[in-house]
């Protein structure tokens, strides 16, 4: 008995061995991006204070581009931006949430909404001309229209002829790795595990 004992420890232990040596399937991202430089930018976050891009080399960076008063696709990116927040060291990952609506998403209101979900989340918002310049950058293009689906002129709401309105802006989340570099996008639509797959594959990195 004391051999056969002996013999099936063994035979255990060989059975581990193979498991652990076995390669085990790296995250696949579903939608793969092009390994390019993020882009740097400077804007404001909602504590008034200036943010740059580049202070976040070093961590895992998630970039999306919406508004508070978003009906849709926001909330659920600011409810996995907190999901990702509950599960990771937060001081090794940048969740960054950058607005597409100047006219009504100042420090204060970014701050009271993100706050719902998240103080976790970077807000940021900035003048019209500043965030511009930052979509520019990512070659997005926003479409305001009022409540019935029709385009209006950013000027109008400025002049505050238009009160109530949609904001139509690109709906993926960016992601880039520890050097700052695109490596994959997620969709609001994909599932928080999928999300938190593809952080934790860039944090190993």
């Amino acid at each position: 008995m004391r051999k056969v004992y002996f013999l099936g420890i063994g035979v255990f232990l060989l059975a581990l061995a193979i498991f652990f040596s076995i390669p085990k399937e790296e995250y696949k991202p579903s939608i793969e991006l092009p390994e390019r430089p993020l882009p740097d930018f400077k804007l404001i976050n909602q504590n008034g204070e200036e943010f740059t891009l580049s202070s976040q080399r070093g961590k895992v960076i998630l970039l999306f581009f919406g508004y508070t008063h978003c009906p849709d696709v926001c909330p659920v990116v600011a409810s996995k931006y907190a999901y990702i927040a509950n599960k990771v060291d937060s001081s090794k990952v940048a969740l960054i949430f950058v607005t597409t609506d100047p006219y009504r998403d100042n420090p204060k209101t970014l701050k009271n909404w993100l706050s719902k979900f998240s103080d976790k989340i970077i807000g940021l918002t900035g003048k019209e001309e500043d965030l511009e310049k930052v979509w520019d950058l990512f070659q997005f293009k926003n479409l305001y229209t009022d409540i019935k689906g029709n385009p209006i002129d950013p000027k109008d709401i400025k002049d505050g002829k238009v009160k109530d309105y949609y904001v139509t802006h690109f709906a993926y989340i960016i992601v880039a790795d520890k050097n700052m570099k695109t490596r994959f996008a997620f969709t609001p639509e994909m599932g928080e595990d999928e999300w938190l797959q593809g952080v934790l594959f860039l944090l190993k990195q």
